[in-house]
């Protein structure tokens, strides 16, 4: 990590609320605070519904799960909570279980 030597004028009593609250020194907590930042904003990005009820996905998500325009999602809706999972052709399966014994493997009659 690159780090960079700065100066900043805070008033006292918000930067000695803010080391109560973390129980860290200046420096961690402003890292802190700054993280913090950063997080707040990849979530409200991430959950602003637009006026057709579309969703954004952050390009960093995107990127990370190698999502591509026009690839389909399915929604699940469980408890409360919606997941997005991206389907993906059967092709992408091929080699899965390369190296599985096939010598054990029960008959039709043997199972329940």
């Amino acid at each position: 990590m690159i780090t960079r030597r700065i100066t900043v004028n805070l008033p006292a009593a918000l930067l000695a609320a803010a080391q109560e609250i973390t129980g860290k020194g200046i420096t961690e907590t402003l890292i802190e605070g700054l993280e913090q930042l950063k997080r707040r904003r990849f979530y409200q990005r991430a959950l602003a519904l637009h006026g057709r009820f579309q969703v954004v996905i952050p390009k960093e998500v995107r990127e990370s799960m190698d999502l591509q325009v026009g690839q389909e999602l399915q929604v699940i809706s469980k408890g409360g909570v919606i997941t997005l999972v991206p389907e993906r052709p059967l092709s992408s399966l091929r080699g899965f279980a390369k190296g599985i014994r096939t010598d054990k493997l029960r008959e039709k009659k043997d199972r329940m």
